[in-house]
């Protein structure tokens, strides 16, 4: 197997939960009135599309794998109800990758966390590698900096509370472009089903 194809039998995955269409056009709001001040010209802002909340990184996966993981999804979900989940207020941190990212916060909530934790915990028993093991902080990434230097207090003025019902879960697989990243929903799974 070459390289190339050997890079075509693995998929670089996450499992996330996608804002509905109304939190996605107010983040789009409060990236709009950012957009306009000077002191934010230096970043990459996300397409709208791409907003999300991960609840658990999984990197490169087989496409082997992905069976399991849709059904470490399923066992999960149906031990969980869906929940209301706010997002409120703007902060930057800096990670791995990146010289850093503009998040808008996801408030912790025991139904959100239990969530997560367990997907992670079953996800592991399944025998899925690679899995993103850094304390979760729920957000939603809506830019990344090009530089180091960003206004935290600009950011931190910046209020706004939104909230959503939970009902579903979704993996996506996550291709880089020169254009950027394009993520393609494989699955979805409501909370609170058996099937």
């Amino acid at each position: 197997m070459t390289d190339k194809e050997n890079e075509k039998a693995y998929q670089r995955l996450f499992i996330a939960i996608r804002p509905d269409d109304d939190v996605v056009k107010s983040l789009r709001r409060v990236c709009g009135n950012l957009k306009k001040d000077k002191a934010f010209e230096n970043v990459r802002w996300m397409r709208p599309e791409n907003l999300h909340v991960t609840l658990a990184f999984l990197g490169r996966q087989s496409a082997d794998d992905v069976e399991q993981i849709v059904a470490a999804m399923a066992e999960v979900s149906a031990g969980h109800t869906s929940f209301d989940m706010e997002i409120s207020g703007l902060t930057s941190v800096r990670n791995s990758w990146h010289k850093g990212v503009i998040i808008a916060r996801v408030l912790e909530n025991e139904s959100l966390m239990t969530l997560q934790r367990d997907l992670v915990e079953v996800l592991s028993g399944r025998g899925i590698e690679g899995l993103d093991n850094r304390k979760y902080m729920p957000h939603v990434t809506l830019a990344r900096l090009k530089t180091e230097k960003i206004s935290q207090d600009r950011l931190s003025a910046v209020g706004f509370s939104l909230r959503q019902q939970v009902t579903t879960m979704e993996l996506y697989e996550s291709v880089t472009l020169q254009s950027g990243a394009v993520y393609t929903m494989l699955n979805s799974v409501h909370l609170g089903r058996k099937d």
